[in-house]
């Protein structure tokens, strides 16, 4: 930071106003500052700070409302000009703190408010930045990089005390540079940081207990699920025996996907010899249907034997067929003969038992005669009835012969196919063990296969939960830094907050004086202890939410190992 011109008016003991060129001072390099005591030195370096931060340093603050020189005149307004360079960039801030002015008519004064005006220069002129008192501080804490304790205590010096500092021996000087530049802060990081060391040792010692536990519990697990696996170098780190251990399990994976693209084009193999299978039991059904009908047609071909034996019979009896028409003929003579010796007896008068005994035996030869005829007659009737059904059965024995011809042969194929059926299903023995096997590879691959997807989710999952661990805490070390830093403007304002609560005629809470005749005002930086305790809060919400996130990456890096 440069600074190029300061102007003040009717501010501090400057009643008029007074204009300092500070590049001209600085032109050789370093100016001196001096002059008796009442002089204004301070009140130079007041109205720097004032320019740039709207307040002035130390204890000097608490007379703010007084910044407006008694010597001015009435109605001159106390004004202070800075003009500098910072960060590459010029700004120009005019700011007026609020004062008492005449009022314009009648008697008394009116409370004039405090101004601010911002300007920076661009490209030769000067452009508005900002007119309200805040949003200009903001905005130039943000160049400087600092506010106004830290200005004071690394730029601006507080008059005497640095002398007291150099006369001081050893031990006063701890004291004194702790009050000078307000080290408590320094002494609160120093303590929490020795806290936080000795507390992230012992987790340190519990992390590294339990890493053991984990690779131990990981080989273990690598060795049951993988027997054929290496042990890694036990002089290597934790990060390279996961390593090793993530390789040995990508390997283990990638065998299990190729068994697992066998086991699944064994499975298509074996569900294809499957269908065949069932195609030639099918045809082993098909086969033992025509058996059974063999069997039927050859019950129905004995049938046909016994049926063409009967025609052979019936055929040879076709030779008679003369002997039944003598028989026919002979009967009809009989009965001629029969009705002509009745005649014979009726004129002559013979007794058939008398002498003619030719004729009786001659009698007795034609009714033997009659009777063979008439067994012949009955025969001839049962030859013809014979020989229908020998033409009959004829014609069907033919049909069955052709059909049983057709049926041999459809037996002699079923015969070569069911052999041939025999023989695949023996071929088929040893892929369906096959199929077996490998469908129970096929189990174990998907097993192993899910196992290791899990086990990359879980890998993801602990990446993520790491991130938000480490989130976690530099939200929870924000917040612990915001809340110190309001715990301490606020104990730096204590004295104000204090004197807020001061009844006249009441006793003082701290040094028991019935009066208060300089009661402590409350500056423009001052913390209540609402936004302190918000703060606080705030800090250990986010100190649980990185506790919470600490278990959750633990549980997680549980479940993967």
């Amino acid at each position: 930071m440069r600074l190029h011109r300061l102007t003040v008016q009717a501010f501090g003991p400057f009643a008029d106003r007074q204009e300092v060129d500070l590049d001209a001072l600085a032109a050789s390099g370093l100016f001196l500052l001096h002059g008796p005591t009442g002089a204004g030195k301070t009140s130079v370096l007041d109205a720097v700070c004032f320019a740039l931060y709207g307040r002035v340093p130390g204890a000097r603050a608490a007379g703010q409302p007084r910044l407006r020189s008694d010597h001015a005149a009435d109605g001159l307004a106390p004004e202070v000009v800075c003009d500098l360079s910072v960060a590459g960039r010029r700004f120009e801030v005019t700011r007026s703190p609020a004062w008492e002015r005449p009022k314009k008519r009648g008697s008394g004064t009116a409370t004039e408010p405090a101004r601010t005006l911002l300007r920076e220069h661009v490209d030769g002129s000067w452009v508005p930045r900002s007119s309200r008192n805040d949003e200009a501080s903001q905005l130039l804490t943000d160049v400087l990089g600092m506010g106004l304790e830290q200005f004071t205590k690394v730029v601006l010096l507080p008059q005497g005390e640095f002398a007291a500092f150099l006369r001081a021996d050893a031990e006063a000087r701890r004291p004194l540079l702790q009050r000078l530049f307000g080290t408590d802060r320094f002494d609160a990081v120093e303590r929490w940081l020795a806290d936080e060391r000795r507390r992230l040792g012992r987790l340190v010692e519990d992390a590294d207990s339990r890493l053991g536990r984990l690779l131990a519990q990981a080989d273990q697990a690598v060795a049951g699920v993988l027997p054929g696996t290496g042990r890694p170098d036990p002089d290597v780190g934790p990060v390279e025996h996961v390593a090793f251990l993530r390789r040995e399990v990508d390997a283990a994976v990638a065998g299990c996907r190729r068994e697992l693209r066998l086991a699944r084009s064994a499975s298509v193999q074996a569900t294809a010899a499957r269908d065949r299978a069932r195609a030639r039991l099918e045809s082993i059904r098909r086969l033992v249907e025509c058996l059974r009908e063999r069997d039927e047609l050859a019950a129905e071909g004995e049938q046909a034997e016994r049926t063409q034996a009967w025609l052979r019979d019936a055929r040879r009896a076709a030779a008679v067929r003369g002997h039944l028409v003598a028989l026919d003929q002979a009967v009809a003579d009989q009965q001629s003969a029969a009705s002509a010796r009745a005649e014979a007896d009726a004129v002559t008068g013979l007794d058939p038992a008398g002498d003619d005994a030719d004729a009786l035996a001659q009698l007795r030869d034609l009714r033997t005669e009659l009777a063979r005829l008439a067994d012949a007659a009955q025969d001839e009737v049962a030859l013809a009835a014979a020989t229908a059904s020998a033409a009959a059965a004829g014609v069907e024995v033919t049909r069955l012969e052709t059909a049983l011809e057709s049926r041999a042969e459809q037996d002699a194929a079923r015969a070569r196919e069911r052999d041939d059926v025999r023989q695949q299903a023996e071929s088929l023995a040893a892929p369906a063990a096959a199929v077996e096997a490998a469908a129970s590879a096929l189990h174990e691959a998907e097993e192993r296969l899910q196992a290791a997807r899990t086990a990359t989710r879980v890998e993801e999952d602990v990446s993520a939960a790491a991130a938000r661990a480490a989130g976690a805490v530099d939200v929870a070390q924000r917040a612990r830094e915001a809340w110190l830093d309001l715990r301490e403007r606020r104990l730096a304002g204590m004295a104000a907050e204090l004197a807020g609560g001061l009844v006249p005629g009441e006793s003082c809470p701290v040094c028991g004086a019935l009066d208060h005749p300089a009661p402590a005002a409350a500056g423009g930086d001052g913390v209540s202890a609402e936004a302190e305790g918000r703060a606080r809060q705030t800090w250990e919400d986010a100190e649980a939410a990185r506790q919470a996130a600490d278990r959750r990456l633990a549980e997680l890096r549980e479940q993967l190992a």
